[in-house]
């Protein structure tokens, strides 16, 4: 094995204070040795910024730095601009991850160098215990939802050209989600170890589960399909069904999107103009056709708000 890889690892904090130290125990008892931490302290109001400094103060691997509150997202960001890895590990400041991850990991990707994302089976720690059933992964479920955990394992080079960084717009969660998005596409090569290598603490209540009122929900999602529309579109649309070409109804509203700049508009003009669109288009049953379950609906609830009947 080529020891001379390193591994950064990457952690934001915001009031873990009673966490932090089993995760940075995890880290500190890995089996391979060439890594580093970088953990981001986003303003927290408990103890842990002081925990930090007793804990890793003096030791050359970790770098703790202190940011006015700005969201997990962009601690995470801040971090990667902060390392040197060649391999980039996120890991949240409650969570764990077994001392082979490392070594195991990088074990793989020098095997096989043509390996974009690794992550492992898992389990649940905290208020719940036990195996955490993941799906297989593929594109088309990732096409769908999440199916990969925050903390898989990716190359800097990637991050860097592939990407724009974690987006900092998400504020109520999904942005390792999007980030998978941006990173992965169809000839992806993911691989998921058969080892369980990482530890999710279960919370009485988890962030993504909190923020899953309908209103908070809407908004993430929907600046999740507006910055990946072209993608959404060209994955749930027509490319196999023969009654919709890309010359037709994908082709004309790809082109209505980027002729109007509506992706990632922060006033919900996507909204309103795609129901424009909608109003104005001959065949309505082949856009309903070409879009994702879930973004379709999206719109008809737009149009039932503006009191507009969606004609079939």
């Amino acid at each position: 094995m080529n020891k001379n890889l390193k591994v950064s690892i990457v952690i934001p904090c915001y009031n873990q204070g009673n966490f932090i130290e089993e995760t940075i125990d995890s880290v500190i008892n890995q089996t391979y040795n060439n890594w580093e931490c970088v953990i981001v302290d986003d303003e927290s109001t408990d103890e842990s910024l002081k925990i930090l400094e007793s804990k890793v103060g003096g030791d050359s691997r970790f770098k703790v730095i202190s940011i006015k509150n700005s969201g997990v997202a962009f601690a995470r960001n801040i971090a990667i601009k902060e390392s040197k890895g060649t391999f980039i590990l996120p890991l949240d400041g409650d969570d764990k991850i077994n001392k082979k991850y490392l070594e195991l990991a990088v074990e793989y990707f020098e095997k096989k160098p043509e390996t974009d994302l690794l992550y492992c089976n898992a389990e649940y720690f905290g208020v719940k215990k036990g195996v955490w059933v993941l799906p297989e992964y593929s594109y088309s479920f990732l096409m769908n939802g999440n199916c990969i955990f925050c903390s898989a394992i990716y190359r800097r080079k990637d991050y860097m050209e592939k990407t724009k960084g974690y987006d900092e717009e998400l504020k109520y969660g999904y942005e390792d989600w999007e980030f998978w998005l941006q990173l992965l596409n169809s000839s992806s090569n993911v691989v998921k170890l058969p080892q369980v290598l990482f530890y999710y603490r279960q919370h009485h209540e988890s962030r993504n589960t909190s923020v899953l009122e309908e209103e908070k929900l809407d908004i993430t999602l929907k600046h999740i399909y507006g910055k990946h529309f072209e993608t959404f579109f060209e994955y749930h649309g027509g490319v196999n069904n023969d009654k919709v070409t890309s010359h037709s109804v994908k082709g004309e509203f790809i082109k209505f999107i980027k002729e109007n700049n509506l992706i990632l508009n922060k006033n919900n003009k996507l909204e309103e103009s795609a129901t424009e669109f909608f109003l104005k288009a001959q065949n309505l049953k082949k856009i309903k056709r070409t879009l994702s379950y879930k973004l379709f609906v999206r719109f008809e609830l737009s149009l039932k708000k503006k009191k507009l009947k969606f004609f079939s």
